[in-house]
């Protein structure tokens, strides 16, 4: 089988919900990789992507530092932003010698294709720090590189969001794949969780651009200091569409696996999450939840047993209204 990286992207601000995920992400992928990789973001930014840093930096390390300890293929590294390096990732990914550091919001982009260049394996697995999975499948990795072997396919993906008696994706443009049971070819791509090749990423034409978002993401961007730079996942599937490849979302064979968004990180998804996640490990999910990738107020219905239950008060701050 072809050597497969899990590469999974951090930050200080990143401990809350890293303390109880990353243990999480690591007991259901471990097995499945030749190795771990931890990337640390250290360059911090303004506003919401840099709460939380400087009481965060000292724990991630511990934390970091025990997985690797448990976990004998597991490293971690800092993104580099020394000119070399920099230099070297601009030619690698984008034929050209300099990469915007932050995106248009101020969210995380050199860093992202840091972590493929620092990926030891070709096919890396990607994941940002707050994705949550259930299944629970030991296979899906062998089957998504199956998949990825196809000379149409780009990227594969477990399914965005637990999954429904119907089969249906109604937040995604999607269309069934007939060549894989279950199997869909959606329009976007998302840099929260992909499967890719890396040197075939690099290999094939045309490179990915470095290019500008335009109207109100342009203008807030300008409002707010930072260059109107596209986000990675912009980049990404303006590659993807040149090249007339295919992003793949499956679920696999029993008992498959699913990704799950938390869309809003506040004090009462912290409270909770550690029976979130049990929750979501031993499946005991509604059904108002299934076919949606975003975590909902409705996994937390008042009727659950256990302590998930948000009071009614906290529901707000959950929900981000």
């Amino acid at each position: 089988m072809n050597s497969v990286t899990l590469q999974i992207s951090l930050s200080p601000s990143d401990f809350p919900h890293a303390q109880h995920i990353l243990p999480h992400q690591l007991k259901q992928f471990s097995e499945q990789v030749d190795e771990i990789l931890l990337v640390t973001d250290k360059r911090r930014s303004r506003g919401r992507f840099g709460v939380g840093w400087l009481e965060g930096e000292p724990k991630l390390k511990a934390l970091l530092e025990s997985c690797c300890r448990d976990f004998g293929h597991a490293r971690t590294v800092e993104v580099d932003y020394s000119p070399a390096a920099m230099k070297s990732v601009g030619v690698e990914f984008f034929g050209v010698t300099s990469v915007p550091i932050k995106d248009y919001r101020g969210g995380p982009y050199y860093s992202y294709f840091y972590a493929l260049h620092a990926s030891r394996n070709s096919y890396v697995f990607h994941l940002d720090s707050d994705m949550l999975f259930g299944g629970g499948s030991q296979t899906w990795i062998g089957e998504a590189l199956a998949i990825l072997a196809s000379p149409d396919v780009f990227s594969c993906d477990p399914l965005p969001g637990p999954p429904r008696q119907d089969g249906a994706l109604p937040r995604e443009r999607a269309t069934l794949d007939g060549r894989w049971p279950g199997a869909f070819r959606i329009d976007g791509f998302g840099t929260r969780v992909f499967l890719i090749d890396k040197e075939r990423l690099v290999r094939e034409r045309p490179k990915l651009s470095v290019n500008f978002c335009s109207g109100r993401a342009a203008l807030s961007a300008l409002l707010h200091g930072w260059l109107p730079y596209n986000a990675p996942e912009n980049n990404l599937r303006k590659a993807m569409v040149e090249r007339k490849l295919l992003r793949i979302s499956f679920l696999g064979n029993p008992p498959g696996l699913w990704s799950l968004h938390p869309p809003n990180r506040t004090s009462a998804f912290y409270a909770i999450l550690p029976d979130l996640i049990s929750r979501i490990e031993s499946g005991d999910i509604p059904d108002a939840q299934r076919g949606d990738y975003d975590l909902n107020l409705n996994l937390y219905a008042a009727e659950a047993a256990g302590p998930c239950a948000i009071p009614a008060a906290d529901q707000a701050d959950f929900s981000g209204s």
